[in-house]
Order: C-alpha cells, then sequence, then structure tokens
C-alpha cells in the first residue's frame, strides 16, 4: 500500500517526535560539558612554578637557588607532559595534536572543534560533532533556553519530500546522540587529566623532587 507523506501524517509526526527526543538528549550533553568543548584551556602550571619545592626530612632541609628551582621545573614540565602525551596515545588512542586546536600564536587551545559563540551554538557544535549527517534540510532552531526545536515551517526545497524527510530524521535518531558522544569522549577525558593534574600540580611537583633527591638524580 502506498503511504501518503503529509507534514500530518503519522509516520511523519512520529519520525518528528522521536527526534524531537534525541535533540533534548544531545542539548542536555553539550550543556553539561560545555567547560570543556567550549572553553579554552592550557598546558602551564603557574602554582608549580612559584611552588618552593624545598626538601624537608629528620633534622635536615634542602633548599635550592631561583635557578635551580627553574631548571628543576623545567625537566619537571618535559617529563610530565612526554608522560602525558604517551598515557593518551597508549591508553586512550588519543593523538593530542589533532584533538588540540590552537589559538592562534599563543599557547592556549580548545580540545576538539565544536567551540563556537554563534547565538545557535548547540546547532553549530552538533553539526561539527555529527558531520556525517545533513542536518540543514531540517530547518533546525535554537531557542533562548538552548533547546534545539525542528522548525514548524520547512525548507520550500524539502517539504515536497515528506518521505526522504522522514528517513532522515529516523537516520538521525539511531545514530546521532552516540555520534556526539562518541566525538566528546576524547575532549572529556583529556579535560579531566589535564584539569585533575593541574588541580594537584604543587603536591606533585614536591614529591617528583624529593623523589629525584632521594634517588641520586638531583
Amino acid at each position: 500500500m502506498e503511504i501518503n507523506f503529509t507534514e500530518n501524517s503519522y509516520m511523519y509526526q512520529s519520525a518528528k517526535r522521536l527526534l524531537q527526543k534525541e535533540l533534548d538528549k544531545c542539548v542536555q550533553k553539550m550543556k553539561d560539558t560545555e567547560d570543556k568543548w567550549n572553553e579554552y584551556m592550557d598546558l602551564k602550571l603557574h602554582y608549580a612554578f612559584t611552588t618552593d619545592p624545598r626538601i624537608e626530612g629528620d633534622g635536615y632541609a634542602v633548599e635550592f637557588d631561583d635557578e635551580k628551582r627553574y631548571e628543576l621545573f623545567c625537566q619537571f614540565c618535559d617529563m610530565e607532559y612526554d608522560c602525558f602525551l604517551e598515557d593518551l596515545k597508549n591508553n586512550f588512542d588519543i593523538d593530542f595534536d589533532d584533538l588540540r586546536d590552537g589559538i592562534g600564536s599563543t599557547s592556549s587551545f580548545y580540545l576538539g572543534k565544536m567551540h563556537n559563540n554563534y547565538n545557535d551554538k548547540y546547532i553549530v557544535a552538533l553539526a561539527e560533532a555529527c558531520t556525517c549527517f545533513n542536518l540543514s534540510p531540517l530547518g533546525f532552531e535554537q531557542k533562548v533556553d538552548g533547546k534545539i526545536i525542528i522548525a514548524e515551517s520547512l525548507s520550500k526545497e524539502y517539504t515536497e519530500d515528506l518521505e526522504d524527510m522522514t528517513t532522515q530524521m529516523l537516520y538521525l535518531v539511531e545514530d546521532m546522540y552516540d555520534e556526539l558522544c562518541n566525538y566528546l569522549k576524547p575532549i572529556e577525558t583529556v579535560y579531566d587529566i589535564i584539569h585533575d593534574f593541574k588541580e594537584n600540580q604543587i603536591e606533585s611537583f614536591k614529591e617528583w623532587v624529593k623523589e629525584g633527591f632521594e634517588n641520586g638524580c638531583i
């Protein structure tokens, strides 16, 4: 039996409702992770740089002059950066150079390419994360609260082929959210590693200096 596809047809409206649920999930996921994909960061260890790594033991203390402290800090940074890259490659199959999106000639960067400051930033971000889908024919609109909806008035270029539109929506329902999560996964991983290390940079630096001294490496 031939199905008559109209904007009021059950199959079209059903696909539209299912897709709206997926869009709501995608927006919530992007909101929950926005500090990871839409904020720039760097690898600088400002607090470790200003830390005095003096070593204190039972009845003794070892202090370092400014030149030696700077030398130790540089060695620490080089070692940790190499370990960071190796950890990402060997344990997560992530190439940091491919993931980072540098900002001009600065040392700052974004993770991934979803970042933007447009009014419809979630639509732009979703399109970047899900490049295997063609989102433009569906006429997405973003509300003030960030909610993405399917425009009621579809582009005239596509309104005559609602069967194809329905197929596209069902295709998105099947894979769009998973595609977004797959794109975000390495971003979340790298962000968390950097964030956690920065949170503990002072203790890590001091412990590294202490171990190096006790092992005769410093």
